[in-house]
Formats: C-alpha cells, sequence, structure tokens
C-alpha cells in the first residue's frame, strides 16, 4: 500500500485545487454585473464549473473515505459511475462551448435559444453515454491497497477522443470568419478559440489516446497512466485559467468617464477601455437578445476595431512611414 499512497495523495491533492479554484470562481461569477449574467457564455461556464467542482468532491471525497473508513465494491462501483457521468458531462459542455464560440463569431443570435436547450441536454446525452458504457465496464477494488480502478475501455476513449475533433472543428468554423475582420478582433477569435481548445485537448486528449493505444489492465498502474490521470484531475483548474478572464467583473462599458476625470488623462484610459469591452462583445451572445440588436453591436465593435487599426497607421506614418508601406504591400489595414 505505501507505494501507492503517492501517487494516490498526488491525485486527490491535484481533485482538490480544481475543486478549490472552481468554487472562487463560481463565486465571483455569481457577484458580476446582471447583463454579464444574461451572456451565453457565462450560463455555459457556470454549468461547466460546478460539474467540475461535483467532480473534484466525488473524487477527493471517495479517496479520503477509501483511505481512512470502510469501503467496497458497490461502494466502488457507484464512485466509477458517478465520476464516469460527470467526465461525460463536463466533456459535452466543452462541445458545447465550442459551439457557442463558432455561433457568436459567425453572428447567428438566432442560434441563441437552441444552444441554451441543448444545455440540459448534454446531462441527458451523458447519462445515454453511461449505460452505453456500462456492459462494457468492468470494476475492480483492492481491499488490501483500498484502490478502485477499472478496465481500460476503448468507448470512453472514443468518446473523449471524438468530442476533442468536434470541439476542433467548432473553433476552426469560429475563426475562420475573422480572418477578413480587422486584427484586434482576429487576434482575440484566435487567442481565445485556441486558448479554449488547447484547455480541453490538454486535459482529455492525451488520457484518449492513451487508453486506444494501450487499453490492457496493467497500464492502469503505469507511469503514463498517473501523468493523464493528473492532467484529467486539473480540468477544472485549466478551465478556471482559461476562461475567468472571458467573464470579467462588471464591464466598463456600462459605465461613462465622469465630468472630473476630463483632461486628467483618466479619461481616455477609461474611454480605451470601454472600447475594448465593446470589440471584446464582438462574441457574445445574450438572453434574450433580439437579431438585430446583436448585429448593432457586432457593427459597432467591427467600427471601433477598424477607428483603432486606423489610428495606429496614422501613428505608423507620423514615426517612420511603416504604416504606408504596409498598407501597399497588403493592401490592408493593420
Amino acid at each position: 500500500m505505501t507505494g501507492i499512497l503517492p501517487a494516490i495523495w498526488v491525485v486527490s491533492c491535484l481533485w482538490a485545487l480544481s475543486g478549490i479554484l472552481c468554487f472562487w470562481s463560481l463565486v465571483r461569477l455569481c457577484r458580476l454585473h446582471g447583463r454579464v449574467r444574461r451572456r451565453l457564455f457565462w450560463i455555459q461556464l457556470v454549468t461547466l464549473l460546478f460539474v467540475d467542482l461535483l467532480q473534484s468532491i466525488f473524487t477527493s471525497g471517495y479517496t479520503l473515505f477509501a483511505l481512512f473508513g470502510p469501503s467496497s465494491l458497490p461502494v466502488c462501483r457507484g464512485f466509477t459511475l458517478s465520476v464516469l457521468y460527470l467526465q461525460f458531462t463536463s466533456c459535452l459542455l466543452e462541445v458545447h462551448i465550442a459551439a457557442g464560440f463558432a455561433v457568436a463569431s459567425n453572428g447567428k443570435a438566432r442560434a441563441v435559444s437552441a444552444l441554451t436547450f441543448f444545455i440540459p441536454v448534454c446531462f441527458f446525452c451523458a447519462s445515454g453515454l453511461l449505460l452505453a458504457i456500462m456492459p462494457r465496464l468492468n470494476i475492480f477494488y483492492n481491499p488490501v491497497k483500498k484502490v478502485c480502478t477499472k478496465n481500460g475501455n476503448s468507448f470512453f476513449a472514443v468518446t473523449m477522443f471524438v468530442s476533442c475533433l468536434v470541439a476542433m472543428f467548432f473553433y476552426i468554423v469560429g475563426a475562420a470568419p475573422t480572418f477578413w475582420m480587422p486584427s484586434l478582433i482576429r487576434r482575440r477569435a484566435l487567442f481565445w478559440g485556441g486558448a479554449y481548445l488547447l484547455s480541453f485537448l490538454f486535459t482529455y486528449m492525451p488520457r484518449s489516446v492513451l487508453d486506444l493505444a494501450w487499453p490492457h489492465e496493467a497500464a492502469m498502474q503505469t507511469l503514463p497512466h498517473m501523468i493523464t490521470l493528473d492532467a484529467m484531475c486539473l480540468n477544472g483548474a485549466v478551465n478556471v485559467c482559461v476562461y475567468m478572464f472571458c467573464v470579467r467583473g462588471a464591464s466598463l462599458s456600462h459605465q461613462l468617464p465622469s465630468r472630473q476625470y476630463e483632461g486628467s488623462g483618466v479619461a481616455s484610459d477609461m474611454v480605451e477601455e470601454v472600447e475594448n469591452r465593446i470589440i471584446d462583445s464582438y462574441f457574445d451572445l445574450y438572453l434574450p437578445e433580439d437579431a438585430y440588436e446583436a448585429e448593432a453591436r457586432r457593427l459597432t465593435a467591427v467600427a471601433i476595431a477598424e477607428k483603432r487599426a486606423v489610428e495606429q497607421l496614422s501613428s505608423r506614418l507620423t514615426t517612420d512611414g511603416s504604416g504606408v508601406m504596409s498598407f501597399m504591400v497588403n493592401g490592408d489595414l493593420p
């Protein structure tokens, strides 16, 4: 038992870290401005973090219970099925967020209602996946080492792998239309889409590839298995780190600079921040929202991004003339 204890404690600590970060993020998200809570992304993120928090609580709680309390095969089986259900749900919610990104980037505001409807559907689909995997699942409990394990299962690995590919497809579909947009919008799309995708791939893809390439029970006690398990443990923590900056505190776009700051330089900084928030809103979807209102917000974001591009070009013209050369070569504003 002493040989496996360090690995168990590492996994438990990682789950606990993810749980703490998820709880902290949920508290912060619930304190945000009322309009921010109407964003589809806010709803998706709160749901995903709640599922990750439950997964952390289940895993950390069971690990401590198995080490210091009585356990059995039925308890082990209930724990394994619960964690699998939460993992399936988390995976489907990641795909749902990718679909929301694609819809927002393409300006399909009428699809918001359908996306909202499919959030609870993710939980029902996870139940279906759990029922499908149960006949193929063998769960083992070692009363000496107090360890609960399961056999390597290709169904779980294929589900994770396909979900990663579908999410990648949605992020590509979302980023593609921005290639002809001003650079401020294009860079945001590439950065956000890339960050969301990499966080998903980092936590789930290694485990799915390992289970597909090495589906034997002997792989459950190897170093690659433990490393990929650690990555899955950090899913909640990675989601917090990547997604939190997209749903920040009360948006300054709902505030206006007061007259007392005029001429002091603070007003210009505040206006720049408001413009940044408006550009960020290009990728927002609100509930409910009229399609014309959404299109007006998107056009406003594009206009501000183009204005900033003109200002950058003008600044280059006044320095070394590099803006002229860039415009002549590329035929477009930077």
